[in-house]
């Protein structure tokens, strides 16, 4: 259960992470936030702090190559790769969707551009992700 872990968010557009953040605040959910523009950032954080984050939600626009190596590296590790990790995305592509299953993703949501249907998607995800009993994850 999350409660009131850490959750990380990896999004680099600026607007989006206003409004995901935006809508957690406005829904009471009490987790403290790591939010890094780009996955070496957030690799780097996880690599050097005790503090990982009990869940994932990794923003894609587009299957780039530095977010594929991302998972792989995060699924490589012993204790990382136990960090639920959501993509959220802009893609319905069937070929995005089948290549993060592959690699291990806990989930695949597909961003709504609209901020009412984006806050019910959220809303719905936060929901799941604290009734769900999760692994400790020690940094």
């Amino acid at each position: 259960m999350l409660k009131t872990e850490p959750i990380m968010l990896i999004e680099e557009n600026s607007n989006d992470v206003e409004n995901i953040l935006g809508i957690l605040k406005s829904q009471n959910e009490k987790h403290s936030w790591f939010h890094f523009r780009t996955t070496a950032e957030a690799l780097e954080h996880m690599e050097n702090k005790d503090i990982l984050p009990q869940l994932i939600i990794l923003g894609l626009k587009n299957r780039d190559f530095e977010s594929i190596e991302f998972l792989r590296k995060i699924k490589a590790d012993y204790n990382l790769r136990k960090i639920p990790l959501v993509i959220m995305a802009s893609s319905t592509d069937q070929n995005h969707v089948l290549e993060s299953f592959n690699l291990g993703v806990a989930g695949y949501i597909v961003k709504s551009q609209d901020n009412t249907e984006l806050a019910g998607i959220i809303s719905t995800m936060m929901r799941y992700w604290n009734l769900s009993e999760l692994p400790y994850i020690e940094g």
